[in-house]
């Protein structure tokens, strides 16, 4: 099994965004609205966008000289800047659009589901 596997086995959108479980909850909460307060939000929304960036380049490159080390490194930068919007932006508003989401691509997948 390949060490993204490993390390996303089991993993829910909840948990990504501060749901489930100790490093992903209240630590993840916490530390990213400090960061906010610290930095700015005008100065995180840019942060997201060169660590969306450097995630964009990393997949491209994995498999080509980059590695799934790489990728992971660069998933978790973009999920903690991901945290940091969803506070910036509303944790409500973006709940319950993931959440209706994840129902639009459950529908999708399943055995009647209607695709893309």
């Amino acid at each position: 099994m390949s060490m993204a596997k490993e390390v996303f086995i089991g993993g829910n959108m909840a948990g990504l965004f501060g749901v489930g479980s100790d490093l992903a909850g209240s630590r993840m909460s916490r530390v990213c609205s400090k960061a906010i307060a610290h930095f700015g939000e005008a100065s995180q929304k840019q942060k997201a966008i060169e660590e969306l960036g450097e995630l964009i380049v990393a997949l491209c490159r994995q498999g080509y000289g980059g590695t799934v080390v790489d990728v992971v490194d660069e998933i978790a930068d973009v999920v903690i800047m991901a945290n940091q919007l969803r506070q910036i932006f509303g944790t409500i508003a973006v709940d319950r659009r993931i959440e209706q989401k994840l129902d639009r691509l459950e529908m999708r997948i399943s055995p009647t589901g209607l695709g893309y």
